[in-house]
């Protein structure tokens, strides 16, 4: 699959076979290995790298009316792509390829009916560079919180003469920028399976993927790997990094009219 932006250059990523499809709609996510390949991977690193000083601010945690930097429990930066960074700052015309990458793997994931999926709007993509320091990690984690169910207000409470309407997140995923990178370095993913508690020290070595035990997978973050996670199913955290790490992170959102809890 070519993507290509108007005056930007071509993000080369394969397309999400028949397996990865079906471990998505079975087990909750799935890893695509080489997903992009390694010069597209390349320059969209040499734009997170250019980004990192002028835009990235220290990652929150906690729903969206209540977050804030816990650094015991998220030691990382993000910058923000949505919306854009200045045309000035990094690589303007890497980024737009990759708002057109994005946009077409949430169309080819959006017709896929085994998934099953609510319809994920197109104007409602999270999209981020995220940088690990050495030593920066995430704890285990979902990426919808409790709180009505994980939808936030995009307008005023009802109550208060607003329309009641939000949005929620459907699909989670990651996209690993660095390339050559060794398993003994750490800043694994560590997904869980359905609600399994942490356990297993077994190990198998598949290609890309480090398998754990009967209940989790770590995925060793090595670059143009894409991983896709239910984002209101799938527990998984970031193991301690050893050296400084990059990846790409976004959610692919739907919207409605949502069930607010009390206040």
């Amino acid at each position: 699959m070519r993507v290509p932006a108007v005056g930007a250059p071509r993000l080369i990523a394969r397309p999400i076979d028949a397996n990865a499809i079906a471990s998505l709609a079975q087990r909750g996510w799935c890893v695509v290995p080489k997903w992009l390949d390694p010069p597209s991977t390349a320059a969209l690193l040499a734009d997170a790298i250019a980004l990192d000083a002028p835009c990235a601010r220290n990652a929150a945690v906690g729903s969206h009316d209540a977050r804030g930097v816990d650094t015991q429990v998220r030691n990382s930066r993000l910058c923000a792509l949505y919306p854009p960074p200045p045309p000035s700052a990094g690589f303007a015309d890497t980024r737009m390829a990759l708002y057109s990458a994005a946009a077409a793997l949430r169309e080819h994931l959006q017709a896929e009916e085994s998934l099953g999926l609510p319809e994920m709007h197109p104007f409602q993509t999270e999209l981020s560079y995220l940088y690990y320091p050495k030593g920066g990690f995430y704890k285990r984690h979902l990426d919808v919180p409790p709180t009505n169910d994980g939808w936030y207000l995009r307008t005023r409470r009802p109550e208060h003469g607003g329309s009641g309407r939000g949005v929620r997140r459907a699909l989670s995923f990651i996209l690993y920028l660095e390339e050559s990178w060794r398993e003994e370095w750490g800043g694994a993913l560590r997904i869980f399976e359905e609600g399994e508690p942490a356990r297993g020290t077994d190990s198998v070595q598949v290609e890309g993927v480090h398998a754990v035990g009967e209940n989790y997978t770590d995925v060793v973050p090595h670059g143009g790997t894409l991983v896709i996670l239910r984002s209101d199913r799938i527990e998984h955290e970031v193991l301690v990094t050893k050296r400084p790490r990059r990846c790409i992170v976004g959610w692919f959102r739907s919207e409605g009219k949502i069930q607010l809890d009390p206040l």
